[in-house]
């Protein structure tokens, strides 16, 4: 009896699992799409040059609509570009803002972008929801109030598949540039605000543009 005949339920059953991962696990590398990106949204954005250490906001033009999609309105609440490290990532499939949004960053920039903050500090990103705790370096010579002003939580919604695809392939320890809009949403169901600069809370980031950067990147040193 040859190996195939013999071992083929098992066999069968292993390509199963692996079919099963790649298309509904959050860990596999294929590219999930959210529902309204079967053809993307206009993104265009004139922003500032700013943000090559942290973010950089800018007014929405008075001319500036919202963004009205089947079941969902996005509304800009302000332009948004940032130069940051990628200290966190975690994919949704199944909650309610995966229809919007499937990747949620924690980043940092400043001392935050040192390739130290990755070692020193613990990350957590679960629930759509972020934890920080102290890692394997010890005490850090920093108050909550310096890494909170250092560090961002931001939903990406991606405004194309393009754009979709560069998102997917940006990992934790990356130095990236990101470029768009924060927007409010709001579904038959459900609303959501985001956060800026002065309002706490986590970004909302409709993505018109992101940009890989050096690896090299040289942020402050992260004591």
């Amino acid at each position: 009896m040859g190996f195939i005949a013999q071992y083929r339920h098992t066999i069968i059953v292993i390509a199963l699992c692996g079919l099963a991962w790649w298309f509904l696990s959050p860990q596999s590398p294929r590219v999930f799409l959210p529902e309204y990106l079967e053809d993307g949204v206009n993104c265009s954005y004139i922003g500032s040059n700013a943000g090559d250490n942290g973010p950089s906001e800018t007014a929405v033009p008075a001319s500036m609509q919202p963004l009205v999609l089947s079941k969902l309105k996005m509304t800009p609440v302000k332009g948004y570009t940032v130069s940051a490290r990628v200290l966190q990532r975690t994919r949704y499939l199944y909650d309610d803002l995966a229809k919007i949004s499937t990747f949620d960053w924690i980043i940092g920039w400043d001392f935050m972008g040192n390739k130290k903050a990755l070692t020193r500090l613990k990350y957590t990103l679960k629930n759509r929801s972020f934890a920080i705790e102290r890692g394997k370096g010890g005490l850090l010579d920093y108050s909550p109030n310096d890494l909170v002003h250092h560090f961002t939580t931001v939903h990406l919604i991606p405004a194309n598949k393009s754009i979709a695809s560069k998102i997917n392939k940006i990992g934790v320890g990356d130095n990236v540039r990101l470029e768009g809009w924060l927007v409010n949403l709001e579904t038959p169901n459900w609303t959501q605000d985001t956060g800026t600069m002065e309002i706490e809370g986590s970004e909302i980031l409709l993505v018109c543009r992101v940009v890989p950067l050096s690896p090299h990147k040289v942020w402050p040193n992260f004591k």
